[in-house]
């Protein structure tokens, strides 16, 4: 009978004390459960994470469109939150930082708190910065298949800076 390649493979791991076809044991356990723990974590990743990381990334950008489009724009109050983010952004450096500390969900709504860390400069002002840490409540519901902003408490977080 001829030797194939697969023959040699073959007896050879034989001659090494392996199971034919066998992978090592690292392989077939761990990334299996690799597989399937990556998979609990996305799950697990809290909804609202998404709409956060893009709300403070855009502001740390000066990106006022950025920042709005996690708002829902019919939602009451809306003016009040638009017009405070374009008036930050536009005088302002601003590095933004916002932490879930917990979040509840119910039904369509979604009830986050935050830990919420601002650092405000001036543009074109040097020296005089401001700092702000709060905590903050969003209030969060699907529409159209993606998570909205519908309510910011306090909102004068996003209040300009004062400049003294």
């Amino acid at each position: 009978m001829p030797t194939t390649a697969h023959s040699r493979l073959v007896r050879g791991r034989r001659e090494r004390g392996e199971r034919s076809g066998s992978l090592p044991l690292l392989t077939r356990w761990c990334l299996p459960l690799l597989l399937i723990l990556a998979a609990v974590c996305q799950a697990a990743e809290p909804v609202s994470l998404r709409v956060i990381a893009q709300l403070a990334s855009s502001l740390s950008k000066k990106d006022s469109t950025g920042a709005l489009e996690v708002f829902d724009s019919k939602a009451k109050g809306y003016s009040s939150v638009e017009s405070a983010i374009e008036a930050l952004v536009a005088q302002s450096d601003v590095l933004c930082a916002i932490d879930v500390v917990e979040e509840k969900e119910a039904a369509d709504l979604l009830t986050v708190d935050v830990d919420w860390y601002m650092s405000l400069q001036p543009s074109g002002l040097s020296g005089a910065s401001e700092r702000r840490r709060e905590r903050v409540t969003l209030q969060l519901k699907k529409l159209n298949g993606k998570w909205k902003i519908i309510s910011l408490n306090p909102l004068n977080i996003l209040a300009p800076v004062l400049i003294r």
